[in-house]
């Protein structure tokens, strides 16, 4: 089950993606690349956490934890068709190629999405510092 429908972005008051069809093709590399960013925090598989229960939880923690996951799954959908990719291997790669020279004509490229992307990950730096605020991204050892 995806954390996020088209519905659940519509409804969160996102509009730059307009069709289902686009939504789907960026989703599942969206719904990848959150789950390895938070460690699979509430991937149903793992069954640690659940989406849904947090959303609807009457823990503020536990409800701002949960929409401050669903909208950065919607941040994300929309930075990658804003760079016209499907998923952050594309996005990496896109960035790969900086210089062309054919003889004395040189093209350079500019740093393109180099400064909003959150390391080599794909992720967006707005994504980055949502689930790093929400305390996704911690990664402490409990030593007690």
């Amino acid at each position: 089950m995806a954390y996020l429908t088209f519905d659940d972005y519509q409804s969160l008051g996102f509009t730059k993606i307009d069709d289902k069809a686009t939504f789907e093709a960026v989703y599942p590399s969206t719904e990848l690349l959150l789950d390895l960013a938070t460690d699979y925090f509430y991937n149903p598989d793992w069954q640690t956490n659940n989406l849904d229960e947090d959303y609807a939880s009457s823990d503020k923690w536990e409800h701002i934890r949960a929409a401050t996951f669903k909208k950065a799954l919607a941040i994300q959908c929309e930075y990658f068709v804003d760079n016209g990719v499907t998923g952050s291997q594309e996005l990496i790669d896109s960035n790969n190629i900086s210089s062309v020279a054919i003889g004395r004509t040189t093209i350079q490229k500019s740093a393109g999405n180099s400064g909003t992307m959150y390391g080599t990950s794909g992720l967006s730096s707005l994504v980055a510092e949502m689930l790093i605020g929400a305390g996704f991204m911690v990664r402490a050892v409990n030593y007690r």
